[in-house]
């Protein structure tokens, strides 16, 4: 194991400023130029541009700090097998030359992402308050966008009400709001974040959030050992997301409701038929195929979208092994929030929350090769540093 890296740089904000500039240049050119924004038949160049520039530069610096040392704890060697194993299966199926790259790309990326936000924050410690004013200022830029990617899809679909996919970039950002120390800025970035939720219209979305906020009370509550403390915040939280709800269903003509109803949640946007597609298709495959999968981009050529599970999207492209990694990389984070939790670390429920939103997105959606993961892997980052530089404390 790789012991924690010796603070050598009292601060290092030029990297940081770089990473934001690159960072904001993608999402701009992203959302921009993104049919999930309402954007059609755009030239996304530009956009896949910045992020190899951006991969690149968040590569070049992790490597420097690390001294090529990326494989130190379960997480970090779990997301390493998932990389390795989809590499084998798109050469063994012979996957076209994009869609393997995008794959291996982005499973290499949540490496890169999950060591620098831990190793940059403790190298540079006297940068770590500008790094999450950064993340702050990021959370602010997508909520920016989720605003755009509303007015074009209306505007360019002609449509009364937007339901929009990027709001799942804004609620990545919970564990971090939950960070903040001063209670009226919380409460101000968590109001923004619950009305951007409910407002995008995204059945997933308005699910997870207040999941992951009870599960984050719960466990807040367990630690001080007042589960009353609880209570009183369960009873708060409802008494002001039940009345939002009604607005909003109200302003969007009983939109939202209707999106809840037994028929719309039974088909899920046509997602009973993708499962049975999909599960045919494996059903009806050899044992070598059922294991290995189809390769990167294979669901999509049957379906002409995603399976929008992620168990059985892994099932289908990267086989029963790619199941057991994915297994494996679940595992390791549980193994990191039940040692948070003996330890009575103040960074557990935060842990819980990113664990949750993996869970339950992967249950109607995707997560791990999207780009709302990135900032996922920056927040399981950033928790390890605050879980090392708090050991630390301890033993000084």
């Amino acid at each position: 194991m790789v012991k924690a890296v010796v603070r050598f740089t009292k601060k290092n904000h030029f990297s940081l400023v770089v990473f934001f500039v690159l960072l904001l240049m993608y999402a701009i050119h992203d959302v921009s130029t993104s049919a999930q924004a309402g954007v059609k038949e755009a030239n996304r160049g530009t956009a896949h541009l910045y992020l190899i520039v951006l991969i690149a530069y968040m590569t070049i610096v992790t490597l420097k700090m690390t001294k090529f040392r990326l494989l130190d704890d379960r997480i970090s060697y779990a997301v390493f097998s998932i990389l390795i194993w989809v590499c084998c299966v798109n050469l063994i199926n012979g996957a076209s030359f994009w869609e393997s790259m995008i794959y291996i790309a982005f499973s290499f990326w949540w490496l890169v992402v999950y060591k620098f936000s831990t190793f940059y924050c403790l190298n540079y410690y006297k940068s770590a308050k500008l790094f999450k004013v950064i993340v702050y200022m990021i959370f602010i830029v997508y909520v920016l966008v989720n605003l755009y990617s509303r007015f074009m899809i209306m505007v360019n679909f002609e449509r009364d009400n937007a339901v929009t996919g990027y709001i799942y970039y804004v609620v990545t950002f919970l564990p971090f709001i939950m960070l903040v120390s001063n209670r009226i800025w919380q409460t101000i970035l968590l109001g923004i974040l619950l009305i951007m939720t409910i407002t995008s219209l995204k059945r997933g979305a308005i699910i997870v959030l207040p999941l992951m906020l009870i599960v984050y009370f719960y466990l807040q509550a367990k630690l001080r050992n007042n589960i009353v403390l609880f209570f009183k915040k369960m009873i708060l939280f409802v008494m002001i997301l039940l009345p939002v709800l009604m607005i909003v269903d109200s302003k969007s003509d009983h939109f939202l409701s209707a999106r809840f109803q037994s028929e719309e949640l039974q088909s899920g946007s046509g997602r009973d038929v993708l499962y049975e597609t999909a599960i045919h298709s494996i059903m009806d495959r050899d044992f070598v195929t059922f294991f290995i999968g189809t390769g990167s981009g294979s669901s999509v050529k049957l379906l002409d979208t995603g399976v929008h599970n992620e168990w059985l999207e892994i099932l289908f492209s990267f086989g029963f092994m790619g199941v057991i990694l994915y297994l494996s990389f679940l595992a390791s984070l549980i193994a990191k929030f039940r040692y948070l939790k003996r330890i009575k670390s103040e960074y557990a429920p935060h842990f819980a929350m990113v664990i949750v939103y993996i869970f339950m997105v992967g249950l109607f959606g995707a997560f791990y090769w999207v780009h709302s993961a990135f900032f996922i892997f920056l927040t399981l980052g950033y928790l390890n540093y605050l879980e090392k530089n708090e050991k630390m404390k301890i033993e000084k």
